[in-house]
């Protein structure tokens, strides 16, 4: 439904535990969808509730976050 999401890690501390983030944000006030390999409106989107803070997983160590695919 949505492109993927694809980043890679370099330059970390092998010794040092990280947490990663991706906050998504409402852009505008349209519903957007993927046509003929373009963004395109299509419609009003709706009123979001405010924002809530999504669990935190625990710390994750340098060569876990290097190995896996995200």
């Amino acid at each position: 439904m949505f492109p993927t999401l694809q980043f890679s890690l370099t330059g970390l501390d092998p010794h040092s535990q990280y947490n990663v983030f991706v906050d998504i944000v409402l852009a505008d006030n349209s519903h957007w969808k993927f046509q003929n390999g373009h963004w395109v409106p299509c419609g009003q989107a709706e009123q979001l509730p405010q924002s809530e803070s999504a669990p935190v997983s625990a710390p994750q160590p340098q060569s876990t976050l290097q190995q896996q695919p995200h």
